[in-house]
Order: C-alpha cells, then sequence, then structure tokens
C-alpha cells in the first residue's frame, strides 16, 4: 500500500535526499515573486518584458530559417548553463537542507526543488529529442504551483502536503471494495488527517450537499490539491506569455494533437513524399531555455528561503544565459 500521507508528514522512511529539521526561522517574503520578474530579457525583444525569459525562437520578422540560425548558434551555450545549473543545484543537497519543524514551505521548496533537478538530468539526456518539450512542460507545471503555493506561504503549502489524506482516503476506499485487509493504524492516521483537513478539499457539489444537510458525494473532492486549472495558475502568477507561447504548443505534442504535428511535418511535390523530422531547433532551444527558468526560480527561492549558500553561482549563471533574438 502507498502510504502518501506517512511519506509526506515524516512518519514512515526517509526519503534518499534528506530534509533536516531544525528549529528557527528567518522570514522571507515570497508573496510578490512571479514568473515576469524572472529572466525577462530572455523574451523577443520586439515584446514587452513581461513573463518570461522566452516565448520561443523568433525572429522579428517571423522568419522561421532566421529563428532557426539563432536557435542553433545557441544550442551549445543553453545546454552547457543548463548543465551547469543542474549541478549547482545538486550541490544544495550535498548536506541536509534544514528545513524546520514546522515550515511546510520549505518541504515543499525542497521537493520541488529535487523533481526539478531531475528533470533537467532528462532534458540535457535527451539531448536533441523533441521530446524535450515534454519534460520543460512539466517543469513549467511545477513552477506554476510552487509559485502559486508562495503567494498564501503559510496555507498552500500545507495544503499540498495535506492532500496525501485525500490520496490515502481514496487508496482505502479502493481496498475496502476489494476486500482486502487493511491496517488500523494506517486507516486511523488516514481518517485524522481527513477531519483536520478534509473540508479544504471539498468539490463544489460537497460543499453545497454539506451546506444543505445532505449526504456528501461518493467522492466529495477534488482532483488536485490545488482545485484550478494548470493555465488559471500560470496566468495567477504572471505567465500569460509562457502559457502562449511555450505551454500551449508543449501541451500539443503532450496531447497528440495536429497542430504539434504540422510543426514537423513536411510535404516534397517532387516526389510526393511526406518527411517528419524527430527535432527542431526552435522548439528544442526554447525547451532548454524554459528548462533553464524553471530550475533557477525554484532554486532562487529554495536558495533565500533554506539558505543554501549558492546565490552568487546563481546569478552568475543568469548574466550567462544568451538573449533571444
Amino acid at each position: 500500500m502507498h502510504r502518501n500521507s506517512w511519506y509526506l508528514w515524516g512518519v514512515c522512511d526517509r526519503p534518499h535526499i534528506k530534509f533536516c529539521v531544525y528549529n528557527g526561522d528567518r522570514k522571507t517574503d515570497l508573496s510578490c515573486q512571479k514568473i515576469s520578474e524572472l529572466l525577462y530579457s530572455y523574451g523577443n525583444v520586439s515584446r514587452k518584458p513581461l513573463d518570461g525569459i522566452t516565448t520561443g525562437y523568433t525572429s522579428s520578422t517571423g522568419d522561421r530559417n532566421v529563428a532557426s540560425r539563432d536557435a542553433l548558434k545557441d544550442l551549445p551555450v543553453l545546454q552547457q548553463n543548463l548543465a551547469d545549473l543542474t549541478e549547482l543545484a545538486g550541490k544544495g543537497f550535498t548536506t541536509p537542507v534544514r528545513i524546520g519543524t514546522r515550515s511546510h514551505l520549505r518541504f515543499m521548496l525542497a521537493s520541488f526543488a529535487v523533481k526539478q533537478i531531475e528533470h533537467s538530468r532528462s532534458l540535457l539526456k535527451l539531448e536533441s529529442s523533441i521530446d524535450t518539450v515534454l519534460i520543460t512542460r512539466s517543469m513549467l507545471e511545477g513552477l506554476a504551483q510552487l509559485l502559486w503555493a508562495t503567494k498564501r506561504p503559510r496555507r498552500r503549502p500545507l495544503m499540498w502536503r495535506a492532500f496525501a489524506f485525500v490520496l490515502d482516503w481514496r487508496l482505502l476506499q479502493e481496498q475496502r471494495s476489494q476486500g482486502l485487509t487493511i491496517d488500523p493504524v494506517i486507516e486511523r492516521h488516514t481518517r485524522r488527517g481527513i477531519k483536520r483537513y478534509g473540508n479544504w478539499f471539498l468539490k463544489k457539489e460537497a460543499r453545497r450537499a454539506l451546506a444543505a444537510g445532505k449526504p456528501l458525494p461518493k467522492d466529495p473532492y477534488s482532483k488536485n490539491w490545488y482545485g484550478e486549472r494548470e493555465t488559471d495558475i500560470l496566468r495567477d502568477v504572471g505567465g500569460e506569455t509562457l502559457l502562449e507561447g511555450v505551454y500551449a504548443p508543449f501541451s500539443e505534442w503532450h496531447h497528440w494533437r495536429p497542430g504539434a504535428f504540422g510543426r514537423l511535418l513536411s510535404f516534397d511535390k517532387g516526389t510526393s513524399t511526406f518527411s517528419m523530422a524527430t527535432w527542431d531547433p526552435n522548439q528544442l532551444a526554447t525547451a532548454l531555455a524554459t528548462g533553464f527558468l524553471c530550475l533557477w526560480q525554484t532554486m532562487q527561492l529554495f536558495n533565500a528561503r533554506c539558505r543554501l549558500g549558492i546565490g552568487h553561482d546563481l546569478q552568475w549563471l543568469r548574466r550567462r544565459q544568451p538573449t533571444l533574438r
């Protein structure tokens, strides 16, 4: 049985990357952090610097060949910078990170940093594959959720952590329906968590039923911890341009939509032959640049909150990134 709440609340085994508990808290205001404040110089110079590092490699005239030349020129630097940032981020875990006894934000930052580091390693391993956009899409969703959580740093990180009780509750319902034996200790632990936090995650119809004194639906809880659409969260943290120029086209590849194939297909009239590329320098450069953004800002927040001692190196790597033309 997967005991999500046990692991997230420190009842069971420790993770391989250690988060060390300590007393004391240095206050850092993270509520104003938004994608729009980060690396704006990487945006297309023909646009106002609003929402992130890039809307993709495009020239001011829209000439894709010009854009491809820019992308090909910058690809080695983008790959090297991401590799250096990934190595630097890993050094933040050389010793156990002190996250505090009651800081859910620090716990969330540490967890998200580990996942962003692993995604960055995967990006580098994929090299020129078009599937880099799938990894970057996930990284962008993670950054958006993290920034959204920091806007209400006391409540939302706790919501992320407490949603594990909902996951365990669902698993218990499934096991009970299958006639499986349920550990009473786990059931009591889950029941206590649901009693304390369950109302945070009730769906609208469940809230209406509760207000009317009617029975709750069979599963009264929302699908995910944040109860919002990923696109709405991106907008809320200032990612409108990234939503349009990165998340949307990368999602097309994720969902097998024809637009994604259209960017890779070509047709030779002379031979009546279709050809499909398995990489695109523009999308690859955009994926690497956006992946750098996601890991960089995650580590910036993590370093500010947990004092990892890598702030100077983070700023140096940021200045080293090429500007998209």
